[in-house]
């Protein structure tokens, strides 16, 4: 009985330390991928003479930002990268983002694209009752104009649940461009993802709401951060309402009743 505990012991030891082994790998390449796509853009000059043949700067940061896009799709069907807890440098330009029940992750990056606009790859992964499989949420297309933003970095998901058993799982995104957009999207789990309609904004119902606004304008220089920001708190999704550009300082409240967030002037 002993030697069968010690055996157990054993295993279980073995397969955290392969565990753990296979996660560092996994963080070794994703920033081996964000280092390939950083060189592209920051550091990669029309006078190296090392290159064989004659490069093109724009579309070598495409071709990076490809690669770890495929990697992402491709190793994230595991559910042992679903599950491991990955340590990236505060200032990496890849975001990742779990759901509390860890059945839902984004990954989101600036592809380094733009001059002054951000644009943003994401992939998702997410468990099914089969499996984990990956998807793209926002992919930058091959031609780009440049104040027009592309996706966001996905930087908060929740989990809410229905009257009907389901779980849906909204992630938050922010988008830089000349002003920010800030914005909120809802999606479903089974089988596969799907986008679900639960914002109910005047008479339709939409699967994202988000806005956009002036960034400078809605800080707080002393506390160092934003002044409103779009939030859910006790199952009430707060909206700033624009004038312009411009965060007014008041709120579009949005109730949650079991199957849609819907307007309510006099919540609070």
């Amino acid at each position: 009985m002993r030697i069968f505990i010690l055996h157990i012991i054993l295993l279980v030891t073995t397969a955290v330390q392969v565990h753990a082994q296979n996660a560092q790998q996994m963080q070794q390449d994703l920033l081996a991928h964000l280092q390939h796509i950083q060189y592209w853009r920051f550091e990669y000059s029309a006078d190296d003479t090392t290159f064989s043949t004659p490069v093109s700067q724009d579309d070598s940061i495409a071709n990076a930002n490809k690669q770890l896009l495929d990697y992402l799709l491709t190793k994230g069907k595991s559910r042992q990268m679903l599950q491991a807890v990955f340590k990236l440098p505060e200032n990496s330009d890849l975001k990742i983002t779990t759901s509390p029940d860890g059945k839902m992750r984004i990954y989101s990056w600036d592809a380094q694209m733009g001059m002054n606009t951000h644009y943003y790859h994401a992939v998702v992964q997410y468990e099914t009752n089969t499996g984990v499989e990956t998807g793209i949420l926002k992919e930058v297309p091959k031609q780009i104009t440049e104040s027009t933003p592309v996706g966001g970095s996905y930087y908060d998901i929740q989990v809410i649940a229905g009257n009907n058993g389901n779980k849906y799982y909204l992630p938050f995104y922010s988008c830089l461009a000349d002003n920010v957009t800030k914005g909120i999207a809802a999606y479903s789990i089974d089988n596969s993802l799907s986008t679900v309609d639960i914002f109910r904004v005047a008479d339709k119902s939409l699967n994202a709401i988000e806005y956009t606004y002036d960034q400078a304008a809605n800080y707080d220089f002393k506390k160092m951060k934003e002044r409103y920001t779009i939030h859910i708190d006790s199952q009430k999704l707060y909206v700033p309402v624009m004038v312009g550009a411009n965060i007014s300082g008041q709120w579009l409240i949005y109730v949650w009743n079991g199957e849609q967030f819907v307007f309510d002037k006099n919540a609070k």
